[in-house]
């Protein structure tokens, strides 16, 4: 891990007078769950029992009197399972928001849909785990392309942003939804990595879904069909602690194998969310999704379901100290009954968390528990439960 971080970051080096900004961390959890999926395992919590380490870097540059900024971000961490080190994003920014009122990104990006995910290296001040909602994001939807927002001032401090973009390289969308379910975890995938997928019969027979890649699933990557995907997204901002956001997007999926290992997934999703600055202290946020999609087609394998996902987050913060809660609720919803394993799950969860920031360190600790089960499991890998309890502890150096 330590060779490969070397390399990413003599890639980056010859960006001259960039900021670079980043961290290291070292985690450790204990849980009660069943082995997550990274390991091979159906669960759904956390990153699995014992140490772990990360790091993320970034560089930024700014020319044109800011009027054009430059980003990229990489990751290296010791996790089983995926990649060890690889891209988060890589973007550049034509106008600011905050100056010229419009701003065109082009590259690789989050799209700028999450309450919760609000610091830098699309991180949450709040928790060591992200929701169901925010933990999918992570590992399957970052666009690949273009997109253009623009922003109205209204009365007072008020704000409207409107954004449309236009992206590749999503295709195989929720893979991991489809095969294993929402799941509670602070582990992003990276560019062109393929995450691993449960020991599922379905995946090895030629009959049902035998043409999957045998390394598991990649989020995002090359294209697979040709055809673009497009988003919308809006916020409103009061200017007085208050701000409403939503999103739509339509991956344009065409259903079908390509190279002989990857489907292409038709998948559409919205999201609605707010965060309220109720005062100097308390915040309140959250979001819920709603999204459905389809692989294949009938009267051969292929795969129809739809996903909602909601999550409420208080967060309370004194001084140097901050104390959040976290409630979840996800479910899948099985539509085509067709060659494999089913693809129901339930799920609600509660997240303790504090934090503790301590000169350019973060020191915090977490309990999550979770209640989580997935019917189709039961008659293959004779176990249904992918809940549990999760206790977190986790200290992070900024640089």
């Amino acid at each position: 891990m330590k060779c490969k971080l070397a390399v990413v970051l003599g890639l980056l080096a010859p960006a001259a007078a960039a900021d670079v900004s980043g961290y290291v961390e070292v985690g450790a959890t204990s849980t009660n769950a069943e082995r997550v999926w990274p390991e091979g395992g159906v669960g759904a919590i956390g990153r699995g029992n014992g140490l772990y380490g990360e790091a993320r870097l970034s560089v930024e540059q700014r020319t044109f009197d800011d009027r054009v900024f430059a980003f990229a971000s990489v990751l290296a961490r010791s996790d089983d399972g995926g990649r060890h080190v690889g891209l988060i994003e890589a973007f550049v920014d034509v106008g600011r928001l905050n100056q010229e009122e419009y701003r065109l990104r082009v590259g690789q990006f989050f799209a700028s849909t999450s309450r919760e995910n609000v610091e830098a290296f699309w991180q949450t001040p709040y928790t060591l785990s992200l929701s169901a909602v925010n933990a999918w994001i992570g590992e399957e939807f970052r666009p690949i392309g273009a997109e253009f927002v623009k922003r109205w001032r209204l009365d007072g401090a008020a704000a409207l942003d409107l954004g449309v973009s236009a992206y590749v390289g999503n295709d195989t969308g929720p893979a991991a939804l489809a095969w294993r379910g929402f799941a509670l975890h602070n582990r992003l995938s990276v560019y062109g990595e393929a995450l691993p997928l449960l020991p599922l019969p379905s995946l090895r027979d030629p009959r049902r879904f035998g043409a999957q890649r045998s390394d598991g699933t990649q989020p995002f990557g090359p294209d697979l069909d040709r055809r673009l995907g497009y988003a919308v997204r809006g916020r409103y901002d009061t200017g007085s602690g208050f701000r409403l956001s939503a999103f739509y997007t339509d991956n344009r999926g065409d259903q079908d194998l390509h190279n002989g290992d990857e489907y292409a997934w038709n998948t559409t999703f919205a999201l609605l969310g707010f965060d309220w600055s109720i005062d100097e202290q308390w915040t309140l946020l959250g979001e819920v999704l709603h999204g459905d999609t389809l692989m294949g087609f009938p009267p051969g394998p292929n795969v129809d379901f739809d996903f909602n996902a909601a999550y409420l987050l208080l967060s309370f913060q004194e001084g140097a100290w901050t104390y959040s809660a976290r409630i979840d609720t996800f479910h899948i919803s099985e539509i085509d009954r067709s060659f494999g394993e089913l693809n129901r799950q339930n799920g609600n969860a509660l997240t303790l968390a504090v934090l503790r920031e301590w000169r350019d360190w973060r020191f915090g600790a977490e309990l999550l528990y979770g209640d989580i089960t997935r019917p189709g499991n039961v008659e293959f890998l004779g176990e249904i439960d992918q809940g549990g309890v999760q206790a977190m502890v986790l200290a992070r150096r900024y640089f």
